[in-house]
């Protein structure tokens, strides 16, 4: 039996774009290293991205 919504696009659609946040918080990462600062801790910075979303 196929389903009648595809979940993935419904979800997608009300939720956040969790690329673009594990993009930006990959790139705030990559600044941090560039200058020589303190490197985040990619997975709680992105779990509070989402959460806030």
């Amino acid at each position: 039996m196929l389903p009648t919504e595809d979940t993935r696009t419904a979800w997608a659609s009300t939720g956040p774009d969790r690329g673009a946040i594990f993009s930006e918080t990959l790139r705030r990462q990559a600044l941090r290293r560039e200058a020589q600062l303190p490197l985040l801790n990619v997975r709680a910075e992105y779990e509070r991205a989402v959460e806030q979303v």
